[in-house]
């Protein structure tokens, strides 16, 4: 028997191929897009209760990953992508157990695995992103950037360390980020060409390859959702409780398993996100700007006695009298802040300052280059 037929003989059903690998990681990276891309869109309507949000986004979504995440670890030894693409992390057994052994030996994911799998699925990758905001922040990639870092005598230690730790970081944190790809290349193409059990360096660290569910785990995950069924049939046939009652202990059983029903809604999710998207770039692609109809600003009306006073200083909102953010003007030719002018127009109908009748169309936003 040649080496081939040896490879074929040996050949892992279980093991999820490379393709199927690439595909759950490429859905797990349009679920952060996905939520940033609506928030950016919503902020710009509802600044005032979105923008704060939209700024900590990442944050945010960190921190109800972690609780996701943490949620199908436990409860079917997988990530949130992973679950949905059937597929499932198990400790990788050393070769010299007989298969005898491995039967017994408990399949389950303990505490510490949960641990470093959350501090990779979450931790790291959040870590990186930050890295790469403050890599652009520091002008990273413009050339001969770092030679604005000229130390001089006049300046005390504290920003000399400063300066010469922002001087290092970028110098050599593209290396480290070129090292860490290079590696994570390497690794697929190994797994690629069933050279490793690992598809990425973080589980062959923590000792963890991933495979496709077995029917022991479709049969476990089936009962669980009959348990949930039978609870629910239970309260619906208790002539004794009242109708409220009996809603209110649905909702909370249904409630209770939440993070089930998010792994029905992500295709859901990530085909909306991805209409929006072709929907906005089509817009803008059929949208030809003829500069010679540019509308002018409109020349401001006279003031009603009984409008709104305006403010001495150009850039304050008379409405919240606040500086203006998301700047918006109104065809009575006076400038508002966006939400505040909608809102005000919404409920009222006409200009604050001149009383004239207004609706929502009459308000243009101004965007400034």
């Amino acid at each position: 028997m040649n080496v081939n037929s040896l490879n074929l003989f040996f050949f892992d059903p279980n093991k999820p191929s490379f393709f199927e690998l690439i595909n759950q990681e490429k859905m797990d990276e349009l679920i952060e897009p996905a939520i940033e891309y609506i928030l950016s869109i919503y902020a710009q309507r509802y600044p005032r209760y979105l923008l704060r949000i939209a700024n900590r986004s990442q944050e945010i979504y960190s921190l109800i990953m972690f609780f996701i995440e943490r949620y199908y670890l436990k409860k079917y030894n997988a990530s949130f992508t992973e679950s949905y693409y059937s597929f499932k992390r198990v400790p990788c057994l050393s070769n010299n157990i007989s298969p005898t052994k491995q039967k017994y030996l408990k399949s389950d994911l303990n505490q510490k695995q949960i641990n470093y799998s959350l501090l990779f699925l979450i931790g790291l990758p959040y870590l990186r992103k930050k890295l790469n905001i403050l890599y652009e922040d520091l002008g990273g990639g413009i050339s001969n950037y770092t030679e604005q870092y000229d130390f001089n005598e006049e300046k005390n230690l504290k920003s000399k360390i400063k300066e010469n730790m922002k001087k290092k970081f970028l110098k050599y944190y593209p290396l480290v980020n070129m090292l860490f790809n290079t590696t994570f290349f390497i690794q697929r193409i190994c797994y690629l060409y069933d050279k490793t059990d690992y598809f990425n360096p973080w589980l062959q660290l923590i000792g963890l390859k991933i495979q496709r569910m077995n029917m022991e785990d479709y049969k476990k995950n089936h009962e669980n959702k009959e348990k949930i069924m039978e609870i629910i049939r239970n309260i619906l046939q208790n002539s004794d409780v009242k109708f409220t009652r009996k809603f209110l202990e649905i909702m909370k059983t249904v409630s209770s398993r939440g993070f089930e029903l998010l792994k029905y809604a992500l295709p859901i999710f990530v085909l909306t996100f991805k209409f929006m998207e072709w929907w906005t770039n089509q817009v803008k692609s059929n949208t030809v700007v003829d500069q010679s109809n540019i509308p002018t600003p409109p020349e401001a009306l006279e003031q009603h006695p009984d409008g709104l006073p305006i403010p001495d200083d150009v850039t304050i909102c008379p409405l919240c009298h606040h500086k203006r953010t998301n700047t918006a003007v109104t065809s009575t030719g006076y400038a508002f802040c966006y939400p505040c002018i909608f809102n005000y127009i919404e409920e009222n109908q006409r200009c604050p300052i001149t009383l004239v009748k207004l609706t929502q169309e009459n308000i243009r936003k101004i965007y400034l280059s």
